[in-house]
């Protein structure tokens, strides 16, 4: 039986699942896009709940500050702190920021399959190269990938979003201007699955380990995000993730994790 505690952390994922549902029952499958964007306001709409004053998150850009010709692609849910600095623009559901206040980004997608997670793969690298560019020293920024439904591929074997993951990081290394990982920190679906990208356990290690869970995504997600921000903003962690007792799921099978290099040819 779940205790109490955690009927009310899988009620997040359940409610993001349950407003998708209504609006794909009464709009069928010829409206995509209108489905798509749909799915960035349920999950704004659940981080708008968590974040602390300050924290706003909204489809948004990041621009360098004095490059007309550094501008990121467009981010499905960018999360910036406007007690370090406001938006250039931030209306209608819009941000456009410069690097320096930007926490987070999340690309947001119906389903997840090789296709998908690498067109969200290109969105994370196109920013990480706006901040890489950027004149500023800039913390680090967390990004993920977030999947409302697993492909049929997933579902059959886990492990596959390891091989889509490399792949896609791998055909954008020549695009990539940053010397850490440029991918995202982690690949989560609404109740299935998180994938989690480790940063290497020293500076001189070039390794970094992805660790897949059969858990629920969005907790996962709420957990990492929460967290960093809060390290970003107190040097602490939040405590989110020790209610949710996060990766507490069982790990994928037969291959739990994976070792990856980047970049792919260091010297």
């Amino acid at each position: 039986m779940l205790s109490n505690r955690a009927r009310f952390l899988n009620s997040i994922a359940g409610e993001l699942t349950s407003q998708a549902n209504r609006v794909r029952d009464l709009i069928g499958g010829s409206h995509w896009l209108s489905d798509g964007h749909h799915k960035e306001y349920l999950l704004l709409d659940v981080l708008a709940r968590h974040l602390p004053n300050g924290v706003i998150a909204s489809r948004g850009f990041v621009i360098h500050p004095s490059r007309s010709d550094v501008v990121s692609k467009e981010q499905d849910i960018l999360i910036v702190d406007t007690n370090l600095e406001a938006p250039l623009f931030s209306q209608g559901g819009l941000i456009v920021s410069t690097p320096r206040s930007v926490l987070a980004a999340l690309s947001v997608k119906t389903t997840l399959d090789a296709s998908t997670l690498k067109d969200s793969v290109e969105n994370t690298v196109s920013l990480r190269n706006a901040l890489a560019l950027s004149s500023l020293e800039i913390p680090q920024v967390w990004c993920a990938s977030y999947f409302f439904n697993l492909g049929n591929q997933v579902v059959r074997e886990r492990v596959k979003v390891f091989d889509w993951v490399e792949h896609a990081v791998g055909d954008l290394q020549e695009y990539a201007h940053v010397p850490t990982w440029p991918g995202p920190d982690l690949i989560a679906s609404t109740s299935e699955i998180a994938v989690l990208v480790d940063p290497p356990e020293s500076a001189a290690s070039i390794t970094h380990q992805m660790r897949g869970f059969e858990v629920d995504g969005t907790v996962v997600l709420l957990a990492h995000l929460l967290s960093h921000i809060a390290l970003r903003r107190t040097g602490d962690r939040a405590t989110f993730g020790d209610v949710a007792e996060i990766e507490q799921g069982r790990a994928f099978q037969p291959d739990a994790s994976r070792n990856i290099i980047w970049p792919r040819h260091s010297g």
